[in-house]
């Protein structure tokens, strides 16, 4: 829930400050300890989708939130879609990666599409869709970076 608080936090041009403080004792009960461990081992992969970006002026995709630094835009998965994230009037995209693992995520740019369902476009025309993998990568919030081009 935190990290889910941070990144919607950011992708609004936010801070977040937490309140963690030492018990009577002095020491940090396990419960904060936890959390804060949670919180670090997914910043260790994600810092470069946090740290120094703010909001996108692009249009987030359901479940998602999109932060931006230059011409880097970060897509932080909420929900796992099925098979694509479709993203409207990108632009020329230079690459995408999962943060985690740097691993590819292949990208597809319709100019026109024909591909229809019940008489409804499936793809909306100049929109790009990221093909992702059927299962969840096992990351909390899984986060994808797309370089953007001239």
């Amino acid at each position: 829930m935190l990290i889910k608080l941070l990144i919607d936090t950011v992708s609004k041009d936010g801070n977040l400050l937490l309140n963690f403080g030492p018990t009577a004792r002095g020491n940090f009960d396990s419960a904060s300890t936890d959390i804060l461990n949670a919180l670090q081992t997914w910043m260790n992969d994600h810092h470069d989708a946090i740290y120094g970006t703010g909001a996108s002026y692009m249009e987030c995709p359901q479940d998602c939130r999109l932060t931006q630094k230059g011409n880097r835009l970060f897509i932080h998965i909420f929900s796992w879609p099925f098979r694509t994230i479709h993203l409207k009037n990108l632009g020329n995209v230079k690459y995408a990666r999962f943060l985690h693992d740097h691993s590819e995520v292949p990208v597809v740019v319709y100019q026109d599409s024909n591909i229809f369902h019940h008489d409804m476009p499936v793809v909306a025309k100049n929109e790009t869709v990221l093909e992702l993998p059927v299962i969840k990568p096992k990351v909390t919030v899984p986060v994808i970076e797309v370089c953007l081009g001239e």
